[in-house]
This record gives C-alpha cells, structure tokens and sequence, in this order.
C-alpha cells in the first residue's frame, strides 16, 4: 500500500474521507454529463476525477480494512464474469 494514502487516511479519518469520497464523485459525475454535452476537454477532466475518486476509495478501502473489502471486490468480479458467461451462453 502507499505509505501517503495511509498517512492521509490516518490524519483525517473516516468520517472527513468519506465526506470527500462522495464530493469526488460528485465531481465526476459533473465530468461525465460535460463530455456527454461534447465539451472538448472533457476526457482530460474525467482523469483527473477518476484519480481523484481511486484515491479516496483506496483511503477508505484501507480504513475499513482492505482484506475485506478485496474479498467482496473478487465476489464481485466472480459474479459479473458468471453473467457474463451466461449471456454469451444464451
């Protein structure tokens, strides 16, 4: 894990990371309807609110506990590649 993620969940906390989890992601979704409209440096935006995004869910991800949340990211993955193989079986 990277030592600044964790050094920036520890002095802020739950609560403040998870606040601004869901103000990044506001802001990408801002990003997104702006590409949407065909804005001409929309795809430059949308980076920059993904990594924005990745990094406040990596903080949350090591504050909530990492082994769990990546045991419920592979359960995830798991049933979405089983989907995915039943539609291409149907």
């Amino acid at each position: 894990m990277d030592s600044r993620i964790k050094a920036i969940a520890d002095h802020y906390g739950f609560t403040s990371q998870a606040d601004m989890l869901c103000e990044e992601s506001a802001e990408f979704m801002v990003a997104l309807n702006k590409l949407r409209r065909g804005s001409p440096d929309a795809y430059e935006n949308i980076k920059e609110e993904v990594a924005d995004v990745l990094i406040m869910a990596r903080q949350l991800r090591y504050l909530l506990g990492y082994e769990e949340i990546d045991r419920t990211i592979s359960e995830k993955l798991n049933r979405q590649m089983q989907r995915i193989a039943d539609e291409n079986q149907a």
